[in-house]
């Protein structure tokens, strides 16, 4: 079975210092966004660009944001709790990636994961912005809603 951190550290990197993301956001550990949320309770301190954090603060903000992720999707995709482990773990990462504002403007898709429609998922998926912005991750994301488990997700 595939397990979502495996494929949140192979997709996101884990890092031990913080850094400039794509969108010029300060993130460290394993894509943790430290301006939304800065952990104060896990890191004791501000991150900037730069700052170095433990393994142990690595793990601690990823259960974190991991928590947030299942709590946010637990209350706004119906029928999640029901859904396949590839399903779920799809979920998540995405949900982890976009947040579930934008996860939720994804209706297609999620209206064919609801009703077990995994082709009309994978196509929904395919016709994205999204797709065009992270190919390489989102095709890794189709290939699990088949089933299949991508290499890079072995641990």
């Amino acid at each position: 079975m595939i397990d979502i951190v495996t494929t949140l550290q192979y997709d996101e990197g884990v890092k031990y210092h913080a850094y400039l993301d794509t969108m010029d956001i300060v993130t460290c550990g394993t894509g943790h966004n430290c301006q939304s949320d800065p952990a104060l309770e896990i890191l004791h301190r501000h991150i900037k660009v730069g700052d170095t954090i433990t393994n142990t603060e690595v793990t601690a903000l990823l259960n974190k944001d991991l928590a947030r992720v299942n709590d946010d999707l637990h209350h706004n995709i119906t029928g999640y709790a029901t859904m396949s482990d590839e399903y779920k773990v799809v979920l998540q990462n995405l949900c982890f990636n976009m947040g579930i504002g934008d996860l939720l403007k994804f209706k297609t898709f999620l209206g064919a994961l609801r009703a077990g429609d995994t082709q009309l998922a994978i196509r929904s998926l395919k016709g994205s912005r999204y797709y065009g912005q992270v190919r390489n991750r989102a095709d890794r994301q189709i290939m699990v809603l088949n089933g299949l488990v991508p290499p890079e997700y072995i641990g």
